[in-house]
């Protein structure tokens, strides 16, 4: 014969399906990094695979085109080559230029005076 649940085993069957729904939100979440990956292509930088809006993550894709655009040297790089050098699909063109913009309000990036297009880091400064 059927009992009543008693209203503490409701709560604990909840708190218990809350938890499950959460484990199996944190799995579809690491499914879909993986799978974006596999879309982008192995060679992508890791830091644009799946990008964080965070501000810890944001200086860290930032310090990263910061070291490339040193790399360049005084002849700089324009945003199509920093995308090359970095593997970024144009789906990715867009945090591209939000770390650079970053990079511009920290004055560790500036335009090449001869050319508008192309960045550089300052004479001035080391990453």
């Amino acid at each position: 014969m059927p009992r009543h649940a008693s209203e503490t085993a409701l709560r604990e069957t909840e708190a218990r399906l809350v938890r499950m729904m959460r484990e199996l939100s944190a799995r579809f979440d690491a499914l879909e990094v993986r799978l974006a990956a596999l879309h982008l292509g192995s060679t992508c930088h890791p830091e644009w695979i799946a990008p964080n809006p965070g501000p810890a993550a944001r200086a860290r894709r930032a310090g990263i085109v910061e070291a490339v655009l040193a790399i360049a040297g005084p002849t700089g790089m324009t945003l199509a080559e920093l995308a090359a050098y970095l593997h970024l699909p144009s789906s990715r063109r867009d945090t591209l230029d939000a770390d650079l913009s970053y990079l511009i309000e920290e004055d560790r990036a500036e335009r090449v005076p001869s050319r508008a297009k192309k960045w550089r880091t300052p004479r001035n400064h080391a990453p």
